[in-house]
Parts: C-alpha cells; structure tokens; sequence
C-alpha cells in the first residue's frame, strides 16, 4: 500500500468526525467529477477501496493518480492504478465487509479480517479457525460450528493466518517437497479426537497444499467436520487396534501406542480422581507409601499424556518441561508427588515414581506385555551376539593354527639347524 504522506491529496481529516470513510470517499468522487470523467464501475471502485481499510485518504490517493493519468493521457497508468486498487482489495477474504463495518462494529485492533457469517461458515469448512468478534473490541477464542451459527455480530480471521494461506497459495507439488505431502486418508471428527488422543498427528483440510497439523485438541473439537491422517499413519493405528485384543489390560490405544510400539516416547500417569482409595495416596513419598502398607498400583492411575521421547531427554528434563513451560496440549495438573513416568526407549519399557526427593524406579508398575517389538529387538541382538561369539571363536581358531604352524615350521628349522651341526 502506499505510504500515508503520498495519499492525503484532497483529504480532510476534519470530516471524518462526523462522515464515514465511505461517505468521504463518496463525495471526494462527486468533486472529482466536475475535474475529469469517472465510469460508474471506477467510482464503485474508489469508495469501495477506502470502505475496505477505512481510510479515506485511500480514495483521495487513488483520484489523484487517475485524474494525473488523464491529464498526461496516458491509458496505461489509469489501468495500473485501477488493478492496484483491486490487488489490495482482493487481499482480504470477504468481498462484501471491510475494516469500516468492523471498526463500527467495535473491534478496532488490527489483526482480524473480517467476515461475514456465510464466508465464517465457510471459511470454517475450509479449516480456518474463526472468531467471534464482540462489540467490546474482544475476540476470544476461535469458534466452532455452532458458535459461529449462534452469534449474531461480525466475524473474523487472522491476518497472518490469511496472509499465510496466500503466500503459498500457487506453491506447487515437486519431487523436493513429497515429502511435506505423504499420502492422506480422511477422518471424521469423533475419530480424529481419538486419535489425537492417542498421540497421532492429525491433519486440517485446508486449501494449503502443505497439510497443516492440528497442535491443540481444541482445534479438532472446533473444526470442521473432517479431518486428515497420514495413510501409513493410520495402517500403523489398525495394526496397533487388532494387536491391543491380546491384551485387555491395556486402558487405550494410546497406552498401547506408548507400551507396545517400538518409538521413543513417555507418558505421564497420574492418580485416578474417581476412587476413594487413591485419595490416601495422593502426593505421598515412596517411604510413607510403604510405612502405611501401601504400593503403587497401576490399576489406581490413568495415563493423561504421551509425546515423543527424545534423546536427550530424563526425568529431570520431563518434570522441569511440565513446570517451567507447560505442554499446550495437556490441561492437567503439573507434575507432582506420587505421579508416574514411563519410558519406553527403544522398546525397552521403565517406570519411575515421582518421589520427595527424585525418582523411584518401579519393577512391577507396568504390565507384563509381550512386545513385538521389544522381541524382535532382542533377537537381533542374540545373532549379532552369536555372530560376535562365532567370529571370536573363528579368529581364535584362526590364531591357534598359525601358531601351531609356526611351531612347526621353528622344530623342523631346529631340528635341520642340529643335523647339519653334526
């Protein structure tokens, strides 16, 4: 847009008190005309563009350019100034609001576009997150479906969400960014709560040609009604779901995920809140657990996160990230006393008490599952064991029958060495 100085031809700031910036750019029309010939079509345009950012001066900047384009005679320049004019209009997503009608409204910030409720609606289909705006100047969350449909006052979108969406609008799919676009089976919403629940990544549907992961659940239980999940992705979650019916003492595919596979992750067990039993044993030490004859039962804790595993990370590192920078997608209690940790690294699973003073390993918190994974594992390591064993063995046996050789071969030149002495 051009810069402020460069737009005040024309422009009185004084009217603006009691004129909108339509109204302004209205008259500044009617002026211009008794100067130089504007179509209809071109007057629309010009109010129309002042209208869309609420800036008069808009208007005046854009006479002043085609009434100079006229006197030079110069048709190129009146057809550049137009289509600059509707490049900047075309920037926001809804061509029947603009900035006028939200300022009036009552939200003045600048980081919304605003919407109308169909183009809401359907901006929410396309998986953009949506904001109720309220007379207040305040925004709140985004919206779902339903919020949209109630609320009865104007829309909006953030900018740099929009933006974003037209800066990769033309980006193409190439042999150097398939990865960014693995293949994609849909999902409905009920099924894409369970999945993030269980740790996948779900995908909006966007026009974005890069999938676009929900990082909150919020984001799926507000979106549209269908969502996205890598096809291996999910192949991998069916083979997981018919591998869970040999093992019932599983609570979710989501512990499953974290006990039977074979990826780096942790996950954080803390005490049931609907039995009576686990209130006694709330943010008690290890000590007083056992001192009171109590132990630490899996059966009286819930699994309430899972996330990935990193090299890096220990139960120190864990236990400061729940504390110092909170997980945004996990909305329980901090890390505390009496709480669990489980790591599988590698598939090989260990469970840790958070106690007063560090952590208890416990060897009997986790259930005695047999993990494929775990036992493929292990079987390589017993025949890259026996290949080692063997090939020891074989560069021993290797060694021995040089030596024996080498033996051999100093008798026989001892024995050579004395005959020729005598």
């Amino acid at each position: 847009m051009p810069e402020k100085q460069e737009r005040l031809h024309q422009f009185n700031p004084t009217e603006s008190v009691v004129m909108t910036s339509g109204q302004q750019a209205q008259k500044m029309v009617e002026e211009a005309k008794k100067r130089f010939w504007l179509n209809p079509e071109e007057e629309n345009l010009i109010v129309t563009y002042a209208q869309k950012y609420d800036d008069p001066s808009l208007a005046s900047y854009l006479i002043h350019k085609l009434e100079q384009a006229v006197y030079n005679t110069d048709p190129v320049a009146v057809t550049r100034a137009l289509q600059e004019a509707r490049d900047e209009i075309d920037k926001f997503p809804d061509r029947e609001i603009g900035l006028s009608e939200m300022h009036e409204y009552g939200y003045r910030k600048d980081d919304m576009y605003p919407l109308s409720q169909d183009k809401a609606l359907e901006m929410h289909r396309l998986g953009f997150k949506v904001y109720c705006l309220q007379p207040d100047g305040t925004a709140g969350t985004f919206s779902s479906r339903e919020m949209i449909e109630e609320h009865n006052g104007i829309f909006g979108i953030r900018k740099a969400d929009w933006d974003y969406e037209m800066e990769h609008l033309d980006d193409e799919y190439t042999e150097d960014t398939a990865y960014l676009h693995p293949q994609m089976s849909v999902l409905e919403k009920d099924e894409a709560l369970r999945l993030f629940d269980a740790g996948e990544t779900i995908y909006l549907i966007t026009t974005n040609p890069i999938p676009v992961a929900a990082t909150i659940r919020l984001e799926i239980e507000y979106g549209s009604d269908y969502f996205q999940i890598s096809t291996e992705a999910l192949e991998n979650v069916r083979r997981l779901q018919t591998e869970m019916q040999a093992h019932p003492e599983l609570q979710s595919l989501r512990e499953a995920k974290l006990l039977l596979e074979n990826e780096d992750r942790y996950g954080v067990y803390q005490l049931r809140i609907d039995s009576p039993v686990t209130e006694k044993l709330l943010c008690q030490g290890m000590d007083a657990l056992k001192y009171q004859g109590n132990s630490v039962e899996r059966e009286n804790y819930n699994l309430v996160y899972t996330n990935h595993l990193y090299p890096a990370d220990t139960l120190e590192s864990i236990y400061a990230r729940f504390h110092q920078d909170r997980q945004p997608d996990f909305d329980g209690p901090s890390l505390m006393v009496s709480d669990v940790i489980v790591m599988n690294r590698e598939g090989v699973r260990s469970a840790y008490y958070v106690d007063n003073l560090g952590f208890r390993e416990l060897k009997d918190f986790l259930p005695a599952l047999e993990n494929p994974a775990q036992r493929q594992r292990q079987a390589v390591e017993g025949k890259e064991k026996k290949k080692s064993v063997l090939q020891k063995l074989h560069s021993h046996q290797a060694k021995q029958k040089s030596q024996k050789q080498a033996n051999r071969h100093q008798k026989s030149h001892t024995q050579k060495r004395g005959e020729q002495e005598l």
